[in-house]
């Protein structure tokens, strides 16, 4: 989600082309992506101004995975690990 919270606060885009949204088996060439003031075609625009379906999804990087990683608190507990494998050990089957 890293890539699409930051679209609020991206300040230029650029066109691209990529798979269509309607139809991904479609290259679309007027697709906009964010991109730096400074590359070549960046537009000063919001990503509001786009239509919806002229947005390419933004890439996953391996930055945004391990900020995902360091931020991201496990969804199970020690104590309920320690039930678990208690558990396991009593009713669970070897192999």
């Amino acid at each position: 989600m890293i890539p699409i919270r930051r679209l609020p606060e991206e300040t230029h885009f650029k066109k691209v082309s990529g798979p269509s949204v309607k139809d991904p088996n479609v290259i679309d060439h007027e697709l906009w992506t964010p991109c730096s003031p400074g590359d070549r075609g960046a537009v000063p625009m919001s990503f509001i101004d786009i239509p919806t379906d002229k947005l390419m999804k933004p890439l996953l990087s391996m930055r945004n995975m391990e900020a995902a990683l360091r931020s991201t608190k496990p969804s199970v507990g020690e104590a309920d690990l320690i039930k678990h494998k208690k558990f396991a050990e009593e009713y669970g089957q070897e192999g």
